[in-house]
């Protein structure tokens, strides 16, 4: 009897120090990293185009580097751990991006689309910006 309380004891004891154990062990969740966010400039490293966005009030300008063709607006920008999305969604043209501010790429997209009554697509346009590393920007409209 002395020995199976005994044994019962020493399961019980170990159980108990199992579960305390797994309770000190929980690892804590990481906290996202936090950027200081200045103007985001996406400048394509192909064609020198480059697209700037102010990520606190949604303001952006887009460049096209051949023919000094720019414009202008407001959209939405919207946070997620590493990842910045930027949206503006008009009648007459769309501008989106999306930014990786952990490795420093981006990818965007800026459309103006031709009047509906035009018969000649004259008006539209589509550039592709595609960033590779938005740590060596320079706004010159040069290759990288």
């Amino acid at each position: 009897m002395k020995k199976l309380s005994f044994v019962c004891a020493i399961v019980i004891l170990l159980a108990s120090m199992s579960a305390q154990a797994q309770k000190n062990s929980t690892p804590k969740p990481i906290d996202p990293p936090i950027f200081q966010l200045d103007n985001i400039i996406i400048e394509d490293d192909a064609s020198g185009n480059f697209l700037i966005i102010a990520p606190t009030t949604g303001e952006y300008k887009f460049q096209r580097c051949r023919d000094g063709f720019s414009m202008s607006g407001v959209g939405v920008v919207r946070l997620d751990g590493c990842l910045a999305t930027f949206e503006d969604s008009q009648p007459d043209h769309r501008v989106l991006a999306s930014i990786n501010l952990c490795t420093q790429e981006a990818k965007a997209i800026v459309e103006k689309f031709a009047p509906i009554q035009s018969t000649f697509a004259t008006n539209a346009m589509k550039e592709l910006l595609s960033d590779a590393n938005l740590g060596d920007n320079t706004l010159s409209c040069s290759k990288k």
